[in-house]
């Protein structure tokens, strides 16, 4: 359903779900068939992960990002997701990233998501090579990246891409609930090309990266609507170019124009 509170900055409403329902997944299926994937997401949860009070059976199995191969089906799927497994190993809260069934899991230091805060998340996906860990799942969180690795995404067991893409899946046993989850400006690109807006000069400097919707892409020309979203000072703002393998193209001063 849709809710104007808490909206992100810039935004007047935003998605939301609740993960007690059931074991289904938030937002919407997203299917391709391609071999990257780039998601930009603003989300905001209500509720605290590392809270033994709002686990279910096995904890709080919350898928946040997944993205699949034979989603609905019967066969063992090969898939990869970022994940707050619970109390699953003793690290309740801990961000983990898990290529299932073709690699093992990379838990990281990082801590789990800051409740009732908007989070400004990029996901940038690339298939691996038949049993080569030359696959990428790398996790932008507020500008900053959460982690450097390559995985197995498929293997001779797996072979097929993946082929879905999901948004907050509770696996395995929901909690008491109600676990609100709100989503705004969703966007998913089968390439990593993009412009976005800025608040720094260049995109790793950058904490507030706003993406935007080109209406027309030449060689030498890209037009589009700018959305301010929570960039607070367009004046001191840039817009960046970024090419097919994420490096950053030109970046351009918006004062200037």
């Amino acid at each position: 359903m849709f809710s104007t509170v808490p909206g992100s900055p810039g935004s007047r409403q935003a998605l939301r779900f609740d993960h007690s329902t059931s074991s289904s997944a938030g937002a919407a299926r997203v299917p391709f068939q391609t071999d990257e994937l780039y998601l930009f997401v603003k989300r905001y949860y209500d509720f605290d992960i590392t809270d033994p009070a709002n686990h279910g059976p096995i904890g709080f199995n919350h898928k946040v990002t997944r993205i699949w191969w034979g989603l609905g089906s019967s066969a063992e799927k090969n898939n990869i997701h970022l994940g707050y497994q619970g109390t699953e190993g003793g690290r309740t809260g801990n961000p983990r990233v898990s290529p299932e069934n073709t690699d093992g899991a990379l838990y990281t230091d990082g801590a789990p998501f800051a409740p009732e805060q908007w989070l400004q998340e990029e996901f940038l996906y690339r298939v691996s090579g038949p049993d080569q860990a030359n696959g990428t799942f790398d996790y932008v969180r507020d500008g900053q990246n959460q982690w450097d690795g390559s995985f197995i995404t498929r293997d001779a067991a797996h072979p097929n891409r993946y082929e879905t893409l999901v948004f907050d899946q509770v696996s395995n046993g929901p909690g008491p609930g109600p676990y609100w989850t709100y989503y705004d400006d969703i966007y998913v690109d089968t390439t990593w090309t993009r412009v976005m807006v800025i608040d720094a000069e260049n995109l790793a400097g950058a904490t507030v990266r706003e993406i935007q919707i080109p209406t027309s892409w030449e060689e030498d020309e890209i037009r589009f609507t700018v959305r301010v979203g929570a960039i607070s000072d367009l004046s001191a703002a840039f817009v960046v170019v970024i090419n097919p393998d994420g490096s950053q193209n030109v970046s351009i001063p918006i004062a200037s124009g």
